[in-house]
């Protein structure tokens, strides 16, 4: 069963090479939310800024992992595993870069009309570490919407 719901995530960035304190990401927006074989999956648009163009996003999550892929003017699949590393490919019009997610923890939680996830892992591009970073996720079914 599919249902309409309201996502936020916020994520900080702590940057490794600058030292110049965290970079925070907050986003709101409506998405679609299933359940199937043991995965949530929250699917969702982010609109790419000064382009007019979409980036559709999907989310998939279990008690451990975390997978957030996007197909737009940029792809990517990137993926948090608890205690895991995992590897993939940014594409952009520039040109890809290696990146590398070290999962540190992903956990949910569940409660009636709402789910939490919270994650935390290191980032490296092309080799090199230049973040710790965490995010927040809150899935509310539209119907709740006290999200915020």
């Amino acid at each position: 069963m599919e249902k309409e719901v309201l996502l936020s995530i916020s994520g900080t960035h702590m940057s490794d090479a600058y030292q110049s304190g965290a970079d925070n990401i907050e986003v709101i927006t409506p998405g679609n939310y299933f359940f199937k074989n043991g995965k949530h999956y929250v699917l969702y648009d982010e609109p790419e800024e000064g382009s007019g163009r979409v980036t559709r996003n999907t989310l998939t999550f279990t008690d451990d992992y975390l997978s957030l892929t996007k197909h737009g003017t940029e792809n990517s699949r990137m993926i948090v595993e608890s205690l895991k590393r995992n590897v993939s490919d940014y594409y952009t019009p520039a040109g890809s870069l290696h990146v590398e997610m070290a999962g540190e923890d992903v956990a949910v939680s569940e409660e009636e009309g709402r789910i939490h996830v919270d994650c935390a892992y290191g980032l490296s591009i092309n080799y090199q570490q230049v973040a710790r970073c965490s995010l927040k996720i809150d899935i509310c079914a539209k119907e709740e919407m006290s999200l915020i």
